[in-house]
């Protein structure tokens, strides 16, 4: 949208809602807070409400959100590094590598070390 006296956009504050997503996106907390409350506390929401903005704005909802932001960041470690896998999940907040090994394999089918070896 343009202003037509100095044909400058016109930038929209964005709603509640939007700014609420936008929060989330942004947040580098998913490592070490997998608690939906939590997120939507520091929002000022009940959960109800801040999962439906995010489930609205993605078409996921805000653990699938995280759960993907989780998982490719330790793809990305495992690739990327030459991190132990130990040294990955304490990285991303998880207390022990069983944990980790768990989730990650709970949630790609395969576990961490199996990952590397067949990308790398």
């Amino acid at each position: 949208m343009f202003c037509k006296q100095n044909k400058h956009p016109v930038v929209e504050k964005p709603s509640h809602g939007e700014q609420v997503f936008v929060d989330f996106m942004l947040s580098q907390h998913y490592a070490e807070r997998r608690i939906v409350a939590d997120y939507a506390a520091e929002s000022a929401l009940s959960v109800r409400h801040f999962s439906s903005l995010i489930q609205q704005h993605t078409g996921q909802t805000q653990m699938q959100w995280i759960h993907l932001f989780v998982i490719g960041q330790s793809k990305h470690l495992l690739l990327q590094s030459d991190l132990q896998v130990k040294e990955i999940a304490d990285r991303l907040g998880f207390p022990e590598q069983f944990t980790f090994r768990k989730y990650f394999k709970s949630h790609t089918g395969i576990s961490p070390t199996e990952y590397r070896k067949g990308n790398k």
